[in-house]
């Protein structure tokens, strides 16, 4: 049950809205309301950021569950889609620290949250196992996943950069995916499907990982700026290696 495509919606209206799509509402709901604003408490961030990392990821959850209605196949959320909902909410809750830069400047603060950015890269490896455990994988939970890391990758390096750590060039480990996105609306067939890389997952991993830990107080100068120069290499490298299969490979 729930392993075949179900009729899926081509509009959404809440009278048309799927159970189970409903159930991923509620879902994020609750995780937001039990993450989001506690930490934004616990780390005193301005009203300001507080309001703007929950409109953020009210936006965010929308997205998630109408497309959810649209193009999940299964009649179960399943424990992988619970784990990005979780994730995403702990990288919003980032993003009102954006707006308080002495938090990330001051060293007890920054530990508190290059900690809670590590527990979410952490909880990044339990969503596929999850996944095909259950047998829930899907297309929409890997893209889910893919969008949620892309995010976490672009407010890592917004944070680097604000707590000046490295220079605004710091950006270019969080922005690759979305020149990505905007060269394929010009070059379609950059949009076409990549096999599985591993190093492609690789590189996500040290490119998260690493800007964790320049925000972290351990990433202070001026090893900072070579560990920045290096990862973004990696990630430049990464892309190269997609842009030259789909070239190969485009019909």
């Amino acid at each position: 049950m729930g392993h075949t495509e179900p009729e899926l919606a081509t509009s959404f209206d809440l009278k048309d809205l799927r159970p189970v799509a409903g159930r991923m509402a509620v879902a994020a709901a609750v995780i937001g309301m039990a993450v989001l604003w506690p930490f934004a408490t616990l780390l005193d961030t301005t009203a300001t950021g507080t309001a703007i990392a929950t409109a953020l990821y009210v936006c965010a959850t929308v997205a998630v569950v109408v497309l959810a209605n649209r193009f999940y196949a299964y009649d179960r959320v399943g424990t992988a889609n619970l784990i990005t909902l979780l994730r995403l909410a702990m990288i919003m809750a980032l993003v009102a620290t954006l707006f308080s830069p002495p938090l990330l400047r001051d060293p007890t603060s920054a530990w508190v949250i290059s900690s809670f950015a590590l527990v979410a890269l952490v909880f990044d490896g339990f969503d596929g196992f999850f996944a095909r455990r259950q047998g829930l994988s899907s297309a929409y939970g890997a893209r889910f996943d893919i969008e949620v890391d892309s995010a976490f990758a672009l407010i890592l390096s917004v944070m680097v950069f604000l707590a000046g750590k490295a220079g605004i060039w710091v950006l270019a480990l969080g922005l690759p995916r979305y020149l990505f996105i905007g060269a394929g609306l010009v070059l379609p067939w950059l949009m076409a499907e990549l096999p599985e890389r591993f190093s492609r997952k690789l590189v996500c991993v040290i490119q998260v990982g690493a800007l964790i830990g320049l925000a972290s107080p351990l990433g202070a100068h001026p090893a900072s700026w070579w560990v920045a120069v290096c990862v973004s290499a990696m990630v430049v490298w990464s892309f190269l290696v997609d842009i030259i299969w789909l070239a190969r490979h485009k019909s």
